[in-house]
């Protein structure tokens, strides 16, 4: 039975069909873990396969990651680049799930300096307006990114580098799907925003942002802008004496 077939049959309707998958991949991926998790990747990224199987690759891909870091380079750039291609699929919930798993990758790279032109890659993706579903794939995985290593912080080029982009989505963009999902990142990015904070004139241009996206009229933009603004009181509230009347009167006018 081929790779493709094995996934088939983990999306058949028929029990029987579906009870022998489990073991038939577990053995595939003992004997070649490079290949197997390289034929995740390219079904994945296939437009061709159905939804189902491309969904199932990537979970199965994202939860097989634990010896990841002695793989060899050429096999982990090649997921990844086939990942990142998977970003701009028309299937938006395939690209939403390269996106997890990119986060996942991320997550094991980044301390370790494996992916050092990762964010500056996603950063591109978001400055192409002529590819909306390449951009809000693009943010939502930055904000899993963001997500998964909070507890090992972006060097502050990287922080600020995310910053500019997320802010020049939010500004530009005309895209609800896509201004969301940038609001989404901006939310994530925050706890990583310190430094920031500390400087005025950075802490100046992020709260005007927040405060005018807070005034949006998408009730889903507005709501995750205010988030955003729980989460900047809740952490930097020492640095807002100076913000404390307009986010007042946000409040008093919220929906």
């Amino acid at each position: 039975m081929e790779f493709a077939e094995f996934l088939s049959a983990a999306v058949s309707e028929e029990a029987e069909v579906q009870s022998t998958v489990p073991k038939k991949l577990k053995k595939l991926k003992e004997e070649n873990l490079s290949q197997f998790l390289v034929s995740l990747s390219e079904e994945l990224s296939n437009e061709n396969k159905s939804l189902k199987s491309r969904g199932l690759a990537g979970i199965v891909l994202k939860n097989s990651l634990e010896d990841w870091v002695n793989m060899k380079i050429l096999i982990k750039n090649k997921i990844k680049q086939l990942l990142l291609d998977t970003l701009g699929s028309p299937n938006p919930e395939a690209g939403h799930t390269a996106a997890q798993v990119i986060a996942k990758i991320a997550s094991i790279d980044i301390p370790r300096n494996d992916w050092s032109n990762f964010i500056c890659t996603l950063c591109s993706n978001m400055s192409q307006q002529d590819k909306p579903i390449l951009m809000q794939a693009s943010l939502v995985s930055l904000a899993y990114v963001c997500e998964e290593i909070s507890h090992y912080p972006l060097t502050q080029n990287q922080v600020n580098i995310v910053l500019e982009a997320v802010v020049n989505v939010i500004n530009v963009s005309q895209e609800s799907g896509v201004r969301l999902a940038a609001v989404t990142a901006l939310y994530n990015t925050l706890n990583l925003a310190r430094p920031n904070f500390e400087i005025e004139v950075d802490r100046i241009w992020i709260m005007g942002v927040v405060c005018e996206v807070a005034k949006d009229k998408d009730t889903h933009i507005k709501r995750k802008a205010f988030e955003c603004l729980v989460s900047i009181a809740s952490t930097y509230y020492d640095f807002l004496e100076c913000h404390i009347s307009t986010l007042y009167v946000l409040t008093t006018k919220a929906f």
